[in-house]
């Protein structure tokens, strides 16, 4: 059985990218490019949103990489090898080998994959990592924390959720970036806030960065009939006592 794994490069204020959409304040030296290049080699299987895809294929062509280091050129074979799922209702075709679409995040088709695989499978975008967390699926967090304070943007963490976490490693690289990882200890709750948080309020909860739909949402349209199924659900099997244990 597989892992989920979600990994990323956040600035110290939990940002993946700034509210500009830049994030070149996350490009790796060679040493975090070698960290990396190390991770994904365990990666069997990678499940993207459209938006990480498209920023992801470029790894795919040849045509830039003649010059680069040979830490570049070695993360483009590994990245190439691994199977690649993206979620689009939109996208018609892939560019790049070893990659088919599915119309919808599924958690239950997700936890199959999971079963059935034979290595670690990661998962990259802000939205469908969201989801993942929400439903339980993730099992370790892999966070490169960068020296920067960019005061906004794209959040790398959801709300509404709380987690506890186990610290598995850490390092600190000559460029000042952080590396933890950490073991996801219990599923997926909805943070209930002091005066209680109803259905209503926890679908709206649910709204983030939008990976699995092509247009921006707002707070409670994120898949709203299957968010509010979800939120119904979560508290008739949980009950008071999570609640509390959750807030």
């Amino acid at each position: 059985m597989g892992k989920l794994i979600y990994a990323a490069n956040i600035s110290l204020d939990g940002f993946l990218e700034d509210e500009t959409g830049s994030f070149d304040w996350s490009v790796p030296d060679e040493d975090v490019h070698a960290f990396w290049n190390e991770h994904e080699r365990h990666i069997g299987t990678s499940l993207y949103g459209r938006r990480m895809y498209e920023t992801m294929r470029v790894w795919e062509s040849d045509d830039w990489l003649t010059n680069e280091p040979a830490v570049v050129r070695e993360y483009a074979e590994i990245w190439r090898d691994a199977e690649k799922v993206v979620y689009s209702s939109s996208l018609t075709d892939v560019s790049t080998a070893r990659t088919r679409i599915e119309r919808q995040f599924e958690p239950e088709a997700v936890r199959r994959l999971k079963e059935t695989s034979g290595s670690d499978l990661s998962i990259g975008g802000a939205g469908i990592a969201a989801e993942a967390f929400r439903y339980g699926l993730v099992d370790e967090c892999v966070l490169l924390l960068c020296p920067v304070l960019v005061g906004g943007g794209k959040p790398a963490l959801p709300r509404g959720v709380r987690l506890d976490l186990e610290l598995l490693d850490h390092r600190r690289f000559d460029n000042g970036v952080i590396y933890v990882r950490h073991a996801v200890r219990n599923p997926a709750c909805l943070k209930v806030h002091p005066a209680g948080l109803g259905v209503d309020d926890a679908v709206e909860s649910l709204a983030g960065p939008n990976e699995t739909g092509e247009r921006d949402l707002e707070p409670g349209q994120l898949l709203p009939e299957r968010g509010r199924r979800a939120v119904v659900e979560m508290h008739e099997r949980a009950g008071p006592q999570h609640a509390h244990d959750c807030a």
